[in-house]
């Protein structure tokens, strides 16, 4: 019996350090024929997520063995345009982002074919992806899941597999859950709340009323997003991928606090690719975001003050971001926000920023920021005329217009890989101080995008950080203007 029982455990040991892959199903309404994709002999069904994005999530242990085909594109052939054919398709060397994961993909006519052995979130492209109307495949690649609720717990709500149009008004004490293959085609709300959950390995697609031709997305209203808080403490979400349609901010968070993300997928896409941002907080903190993606249509991650009804209410006509007239000065809008934590990300802004402190007419203190190994893999990059005096950033503050006084402190940006061109800072918000800013082990691919440092900065340190290979030793090396008082300004030779 001794020997059995070591033989059936040496059996069952081995069955389950086989690779597994369970694949989440996606209703026909959003189902896509174009890419065609196995992972370990399995066919993985493909999500149309907005546009030219698709994706494929399945869960994995072990090796994950990815095959992916593209397929003739069935888009109208009347338009006397010349579509690629589906062999021409990769240009026979597809790229799989990130690159820091050290992906070779073999590629083969209309088949590309690669391995994984962690989660995490991949693109697979064709050489030269980077405008927001591209095509891409996105792969989420997750592990199993776990602490899955009870499905007849009366705290629960259990969306199972199928497209479920409808709104969810969360409260206390309440779970959300999308099982694989669910779709949420709606919103979700959550006021006045705490220990709330939203989980699972399903999507919920938000295509709303918000106008296409003016920025209406950063109000905060039920229903305005995909997902909007106001006044929670303890939120957890994860697991969950969110699709936004409409140009609207996509996660919208208004006094809360101790919340935590994990595993998250927002996609943001609209013709416009305007004011369609990642996450926004306003006010609150306390707030963990790990091993999660962001493709946003403008910023990934935005922190403001509480009360934005005067800070960000001005006419601003088609172009979205500048006032088309001067507007009427209205007295500063105050606010805090302390300790965001942001930790193996992989992010996409197809224009704007990573991340960004403030707007307008605002009084905004903010502490504790941390951003720490995380994945740029495309960005708006340089730009003909720098925006508010700098290109897209890493970081930004800008004020056009107002007299809010702004203090940041303590923020930190390491082990952040920018696989493209893009700039450090963009700050031009001379009522603004910065203190105690390190940019640590930063490399970006391309040349330095236009930074600006117009502000009260106090302690700023570049620490190993590295222009296109080559160690950034001065502002110059940055292609840094300092036009505010900026003291302490200290540059580490970047490690080997």
């Amino acid at each position: 019996m001794k020997h059995l029982g070591l033989f059936l455990a040496t059996i069952i040991s081995a069955h389950a350090a086989e690779p597994q892959a369970t694949p989440h199903p996606v209703p026909w309404e959003f189902a896509s024929d174009r890419y065609r994709v196995t992972v370990n002999g399995k066919s993985v069904s493909v999500f149309l997520a907005s546009m030219n994005l698709h994706f494929a999530s399945f869960d994995f242990t072990g090796q994950a063995d990815v095959q992916v085909t593209i397929n003739e594109n069935d888009y109208n052939r009347s338009d006397g345009n010349t579509y690629l054919k589906p062999d021409e398709f990769w240009q026979g060397n597809a790229v799989v982002r990130p690159l820091s994961r050290g992906i070779k993909p073999k590629t083969d006519g209309r088949k590309v074919t690669f391995s994984i052995t962690q989660p995490g979130q991949y693109a697979i492209e064709r050489p030269g992806t980077g405008h927001f109307e591209d095509e891409v495949l996105f792969l989420f690649a997750n592990p199993p899941e776990k602490d899955v609720p009870l499905q007849n717990d009366p705290k629960v709500i259990w969306l199972d597999a199928g497209t479920h149009q409808r709104s969810v008004e969360l409260t206390s004490g309440q779970t959300l859950y999308l099982a694989p293959g669910a779709v949420l085609y709606g919103a979700i709300n959550i006021w006045n709340a705490e220990n709330v959950r939203i989980c699972g390995r399903g999507v919920a697609v938000y295509n709303g009323p918000n106008s296409r031709n003016f920025d209406s997305g950063w109000m905060s209203r039920p229903n305005w997003h995909p997902l909007t808080t106001h006044n929670v403490k303890n939120l957890a979400v994860e697991g969950v991928t969110f699709v936004n349609r409409a140009r609207t901010w996509s996660l919208q968070f208004r006094r809360t606090t101790d919340s935590t993300f994990d595993n998250i997928k927002v996609i943001a896409s609209t013709p416009e690719n305007l004011n369609c941002d990642g996450m926004d907080w306003y006010g609150g903190g306390r707030a963990v975001v790990r091993d999660s993606f962001i493709r946003s249509a403008d910023d990934c991650l935005a922190i403001f003050a509480e009360e934005a009804s005067n800070a960000l209410r001005v006419d601003r006509g088609g172009g979205g971001h500048l006032p088309s007239a001067p507007q009427k000065q209205t007295p500063p809008t105050r606010g805090e926000f302390h300790s965001l934590k942001v930790e193996r990300c992989v992010f996409w802004p197809t224009v704007a920023n990573i991340l960004r402190a403030g707007w307008n007419n605002q009084s905004l203190n903010t502490t504790d920021v941390t951003i720490r190994d995380c994945d740029v893999i495309h960005s708006r990059g340089l730009r003909e005329k720098p925006w508010m005096g700098a290109d897209w950033a890493l970081f930004t503050t800008v004020i056009p217009e107002g007299t809010g006084m702004c203090q940041h402190r303590d923020y930190l940006f390491e082990d952040i890989r920018v696989e493209h061109s893009f700039a450090l800072l963009g700050v031009n918000w001379p009522q603004a101080t910065l203190r105690n800013f390190h940019f640590k082990n930063i490399q970006i691919a391309g040349a330095a995008g236009k930074s600006l440092i117009k502000a009260n900065a106090d302690g700023i340190t570049f620490d190993g950080v590295r222009i296109n290979d080559r160690a950034a030793q001065s502002p110059n090396d940055l292609n840094l203007t300092i036009e505010g008082d900026a003291k302490n300004l200290r540059f580490s030779p970047a490690e080997k």
